[in-house]
C-alpha cells in the first residue's frame, strides 16, 4: 500500500511543492509578458516568452508524470533509473535557472521606469524562478551525489572467489 501513495508523497514533499510553485510562477510570468502591449515572438521580449513558455509546459509534463504515478511505479526503487532521472532533473533545473537569469536580466534593461509594470513584475518573477530553480538544483545535486556514493561506488565483498 505504501507504493500506491508514493505519487501523493511527492506533491507533499519539498521537491513537489517547489515544482508546483515553479509551475504557478512560470505560467504567471508567461501570461504577464503576453499582456504587454507590443509583444511578439521576434521582438526583444521573445526570449523571455520562449523561456517561460517552455518552462511551464515542461513543468506540466513533469507534474503529470508524477500525478499518474509513472515515476513512483517505474523509476523509484531502481537506482540506475533514479540516478538517470535525477541527473536529468539536475540539468533541467540548472538550464532553466540560467535561462531565467539571463532572460530576466535582458528584460530588466528594457524596463525604463515604474510605468512598465508588467515588465518589472516579469523581471521579479523571473528572479524568483531563478531562486526556486537554484534550490531545486541543490536538492537534485544532493540526491545524485548520495546515489553515486551509495550505489555506484559499491563493491561486493571479496570472499575468495574470483570475479575475473
Amino acid at each position: 500500500m505504501a507504493g500506491s501513495t508514493r505519487w501523493l508523497e511527492y506533491f507533499i514533499s519539498l521537491e513537489g511543492l517547489i515544482k508546483i510553485l515553479e509551475f504557478i510562477v512560470s505560467i504567471l510570468a508567461f501570461v504577464l509578458i503576453l499582456n504587454f502591449d507590443d509583444w511578439s515572438l521576434f521582438s526583444r521580449y521573445g526570449f523571455y516568452i520562449i523561456v517561460s513558455g517552455l518552462c511551464w509546459c515542461s513543468l506540466l509534463i513533469i507534474l503529470i508524470l508524477h500525478a499518474v504515478g509513472l515515476c513512483a511505479g517505474k523509476v523509484y526503487g531502481n537506482w540506475q533509473r533514479e540516478y538517470s532521472l535525477f541527473v536529468f532533473m539536475l540539468s533541467y533545473s540548472l538550464s532553466f535557472m540560467f535561462l531565467f537569469f539571463f532572460g530576466s536580466a535582458l528584460l530588466a534593461q528594457w524596463a525604463y521606469d515604474l510605468a512598465d509594470g508588467f515588465l518589472i513584475l516579469c523581471v521579479i518573477l523571473g528572479f524568483v524562478l531563478v531562486i526556486l530553480f537554484f534550490i531545486d538544483s541543490f536538492i537534485y545535486y544532493k540526491r545524485v551525489r548520495q546515489i553515486r556514493i551509495e550505489e555506484v561506488t559499491w563493491k561486493p565483498k571479496r570472499t575468495g572467489t574470483s570475479y575475473a
